[in-house]
């Protein structure tokens, strides 16, 4: 490696695209001094695109020092139930750069300062003189060439890797370089070489310090290896030099497994920190040491720092036990501590400290012989926090703060749950009842059920937090308790499970006295009255409170495909793949998928969108994309084949969405009597009704089923609903039947790439457009209610046809209201015109083409009882003979009188008949004796008389006693086929089918 010969032509989004990992969370920090105070720390802003944050970076270098945190980070911030939140002064505050928040890493670095030296600190005098040793390091390590850039006053030094890797291995890698520094007397920071959350200055902005402004800029671009080779070459640095590297630990809760009391002593500490007044309190010859300020002799002060390294704020705290002494340094303290570190030096044991200070100070100590070191007996003297439950994402609510257990129980700081007692003699004793933290979440109260359930968090070894639901009753029975315990994973001592219960108990009876029980929902959707929307996560308040969701089991399992992944911004720009003119019957049923919550303001409970017609009209992907305003798009659609759901799963998806729009692929799969089951429950209010183990109706209030079902088929929903129509047209009236045409606007390749990108992005615009609906539910409804009343005038809406209408002005004021958002974009003019000019006319036709009206049902009946029939004329001269022209083969169902034209037909046989097509047989009869005008404006009926009694055999062998009947008049012009049916004009409505011209 030789000296650059100058700055490289590296911008800041070259320079982070180049360091940073390929994806995650990334973070940029500003420094600031807090007002009123002289204390610095950094203002941090995030970002899920390197873009973006380096365009931020360009944007404020003229102004501000920008740095970047070398790591990706997990989440955007996490919460501190510790920390002092400094605006309210109360505890309780987010935090976003923290060794536990840290994700991946793609290079490792060095801080190379220059500067003046002192006693304890050497830096280099100038850049050059610093470039020249790193030079010589890498010969000497046969490290690759390193990216090298000048902060401005120092070196930041970059090894950048192919790939990125988890922090937690990366600390490996980063503390090989660590040691190789130190061994090669490279004057690099140690500490910032492994700190995971370590930032330094971007490349490509400016350093402000000290009031000038100088440039950050790469000085040598380096080469960037692979993972496999620099670690490799690490690792054989490290074996030239001789070197034994201790890997720097993050804090992971690996609580201990040991019963205080007896005489188990206890391995050394690896927990979390504990804090300083728990270690002086559990022991007297460190509450003596620390009260003389580390003025004692250096053996002492020696273990005592050991010890003291390890308490929160120990970096700083170690200087408080040190302080006192007359040869105090600093610089000397932070180095001892840096080289117990470095050696990965266990705390100091009881035993040690009795040796360098004397066994008086252990005289009637509660911990002695029970513990092997001091800041073990901490633990039982500083109990874990809190637990704060923090809010969901966005939402504007207040953490939940869950209390600690009542006496003499403690959630013990490094986990697990301690019980304190005294023996005979008086002597305190803590027994650790269960290794790993355990404690309730919340109370929950299922109003459907009566049923009390509670949610509680264990924290297991290398699985960390994980919740689980208990029935309230299993507290009481052992062996439900067991069995319910057991199966999530939680295994305490047997002789101790009686202790766990207790403790359980305890602390639920706790929770119960200081704060409420949530009630837990059993549905999505809407509340009985309006004012609160339920998502699986969230509840979202009329007033715009957003508080968490509580959902019963079978509704969480029920809804697991709601819920959001990638990016909002990327869903409504993915979405206007369909803006396009020609798409107008493909926006307007993905529009439904958000109308579906509104559709109650209608005052109807559903109504069916089925997208039908040729293949290649993309009906599928326009039912993936209306899933995906609420979930994920493949799995959130209900497979309509009997092998993809069966009928109790159908309805309890659909009890389970109640307000959420159903999705149903291929419906038209399923069989006939199961469609039309699906078709009448998806428009009739109310879910099933469900009896108790003592026979009482259960409690099924909080929620209201209103909704719209989308469906896709290869062929007419009406044509199969057609076939047995058990409802008559009324179930037809209820499906909108869009038709789908191929018009080849994108390509395959496109319509492919749309797919993909689909389900990366999805389930963002249902809830942003829910959040402005449950604040304006007034307003919206008034919207809905005057767009139907003005379709219903416009297109001379029938009451038959009431759903239709229903359905466009839902859709319609969706779509105004997604266009206001701006979460879609279609034009909301153009799809009424087409649903009014297009779809209406349409649906109108397709009724009368799928659909047999009354007299062709009848005409049906007769043609199926042709051969019962007794067709015969009265014998001329005389008036009571008849003259058989066809004689019945079977049991006799009518007796057509050709010289009268008179039909009469045994209404027994037509009603059974009805009953097995699922025809409505009054309604036909009705509608058959119901005179209409005909061409000529004479008054006509088809049924002469609906009600009358005849012999049916009358004048043949074949006469038996009266039968009730009903007389068709066979000489009828639509009897006859003489008259276009067009041309018949009703003189009262038709109820269900209106005939277009």
């Amino acid at each position: 490696m030789s000296l650059p010969d100058g700055p490289t032509a590296m911008t800041s989004v070259e320079f982070l695209r180049y360091v940073w990992p390929a994806d995650g969370v990334y973070v940029l920090a500003t420094p600031f001094t807090i007002p009123n105070t002289t204390i610095q720390t950094y203002a941090h802003k995030t970002f899920t695109s390197i873009v973006e944050a380096a365009q931020y970076a360009d944007s404020q270098k003229l102004r501000a020092d920008l740095y970047f945190a070398v790591h990706t980070l997990k989440e955007p911030k996490v919460w501190n139930p510790t920390k002092t939140d400094r605006r309210t002064g109360l505890a309780g505050a987010f935090e976003v750069r923290t060794q536990t928040n840290m994700a991946a890493a793609k290079c490792l670095f060095l801080d190379l300062d220059v500067g003046s030296s002192t006693d304890r600190t050497v830096k280099y005098g100038s850049q050059a003189e610093a470039l020249a040793d790193l030079i010589r390091f890498c010969r000497e390590t046969q490290l690759p060439k390193p990216l090298v850039v000048s902060s401005g006053g120092g070196l930041h030094v970059y090894w950048v890797f192919d790939r990125a890797i988890p922090s937690s291995e990366w600390r490996a890698l980063a503390a090989n370089l660590r040691h190789l520094a130190r061994h090669h007397e490279l004057r690099a920071d140690p500490a910032r070489t492994t700190d995971t959350a370590s930032v330094l200055r971007v490349a490509g902005t400016f350093n402000h310090k000290h009031g000038a402004r100088r440039a950050v800029v790469a000085l040598h671009r380096g080469t960037m290896s692979s993972l496999d080779t620099l670690t490799g070459l690490l690792r054989d640095a490290v074996t030239r030099a001789g070197l034994t590297v201790t890997t720097p630990s993050a804090y992971t809760p690996t609580p201990e497994t040991s019963l205080l009391g007896s005489n188990l002593a206890q391995e050394t500490y690896e927990g979390p920190p504990v804090t300083l007044r728990a270690l002086v309190t559990a022991c007297g010859q460190m509450q003596r040491i620390v009260a003389l300020k580390g003025n004692v002799s250096e053996p002492e002060w020696y273990h005592a720092i050991n010890l003291v390294r390890f308490v929160e704020r120990g970096d700083v705290l170690v200087h408080r036990v040190s302080e006192g002494h007359p040869q105090y340094d600093r610089d000397a303290t932070n180095l001892k501590v840096l080289q117990l570190q470095d050696k990965g030096i266990k705390p100091t044991t009881c035993a040690k400290l009795a040796e360098v200070a004397g066994d008086a100070g252990c005289v009637g100590c509660a911990f002695a012989g029970k513990v092997k070191s001091p800041i073990v007996a901490a633990r039982y003297k500083d109990p874990a926090a809190s637990v704060v439950v923090p809010p969901a994402h966005g939402t504007t609510v207040v953490p939940l703060v869950i209390p600690p257990p009542p006496a003499p129980y403690t959630r013990m700081k490094g986990g697990g749950i301690a019980m304190t007692g005294k023996t005979k003699e008086g002597d305190e004793v803590h027994t650790v009842i269960y290794p790993h933290d355990l404690y309730p979440v919340r109370r929950l109260v299922n109003a459907a059920s009566a049923v009390e359930q509670q949610v509680w968090c264990v924290v297991l070894p290398r699985e960390g937090p994980k919740e689980f639901l208990v029935d309230a009753d299993a507290l009481y029975d052992r062996r439900k308790f067991v069995t319910t315990i057991s199966n999530h994973g939680v295994y305490p001592i047997a002789t101790f499970v009686p202790l766990v219960q207790d403790y359980m108990i305890a602390y639920i009876s706790e929770i119960q006295r200081l704060m409420d029980a949530d009630a837990q929902c059993n549905h999505l959707g809407w509340s009985e009255n309006h004012s609160q929307f339920i998502l699986p996560d969230k509840v979202l308040y009329a007033d715009g409170q957003v508080k968490s969701a509580q959902l019963s089991i079978g509704a969480s399992r029920a809804s697991l495909q709601v819920h959001k992944r990638g990016d909002m911004t990327q869903q409504v720009a993915l979405l206007d793949f369909y803006n396009h003119a020609t798409y107008l019957p493909n926006q307007f049923f993905i529009l439904a998928s958000l109308a579906a919550p509104i559709f109650y303001m209608t005052g109807h409970h559903g109504v069916i969108l089925n997208a039908s017609g040729e293949a290649g009209a993309s009906k599928s992907t326009s039912l993936y994309a209306a899933a995906s305003l609420w979930g994920q798009p493949e799995l959130y659609p209900i497979n309509g084949t009997n092998n993809g759901a069966t009928t109790r799963g159908r309805n309890e998806r659909v009890t389970t969405m109640a307000n959420l729009p159903i999705c149903v692929d291929e419906i038209t799969h399923l069989p006939v009597k199961d469609a039309i089951d699906l078709v009448m429950s998806i428009t009739q209010p109310g879910h099933r009704i469900r009896l108790t183990s003592e026979g009482i109706e259960r409690n099924a209030s909080g929620s209201y089923k209103a909704t719209m079902m989308l469906a896709t088929a290869n062929n007419s929903l009406h044509g199969a609903l057609s076939m047995d129509n058990a409802a008559g047209t009324a179930g037809s009236m209820r499906v909108v039947e869009i038709l789908f045409k191929a018009h080849h606007v994108h390509q395959k390749h496109e319509a492919d790439a749309f797919w993909h990108v689909l389900k990366q992005h999805y389930g963002h615009v249902g809830e942003a457009f829910m959040s402005y609906v449950v604040t304006h539910t007034e307003s919206i409804g008034a919207r809905v209610r005057e767009a139907m009343q003005t379709i219903d005038t416009e297109a001379a809406i029938q009451a038959s046809e009431r759903f239709w209408s229903a359905a466009i002005a839902a859709v319609i004021v969706a779509g105004e209201i997604a266009q206001q958002l701006g979460l879609l974009r279609y034009n909301t003019a153009q799809i009424r015109e087409w649903a009014m000019t297009v779809q209406i006319p349409y649906m109108r036709g397709v009724v009368v083409e799928e659909y047999t009206n009354p007299l062709g049902q009848l005409a049906e009946y007769l043609e199926q009882i042709n051969g019962e029939i007794l067709v015969a004329t009265k014998m001329a001269g005389h008036a009571h003979l008849t003259n058989i022209i066809k004689a019945p083969r079977g049991q006799l169902l009518a007796h057509y009188d050709t010289e009268e034209r008179m039909m009469w037909v045994l209404k027994k046989g037509f009603k059974d008949y009805c009953v097995r097509t699922g025809a409505n047989f009054l309604k036909i009869l009705d509608e058959l004796t119901t005179p209409r005008l005909n061409a000529n404006g004479q008054l006509t009926r088809i049924i002469a008389n609906k009600h009358t009694r005849k012999v049916l055999g009358s004048g043949t062998e074949y006469a038996k006693a009266q039968s009730w009947c009903f007389a068709i008049n066979m000489a009828h012009p639509e009897i006859t086929g003489t008259v276009d049916l067009g041309l018949i004009v009703p003189t009262a409505p038709i109820s269900e089918i209106r005939r277009i011209g």
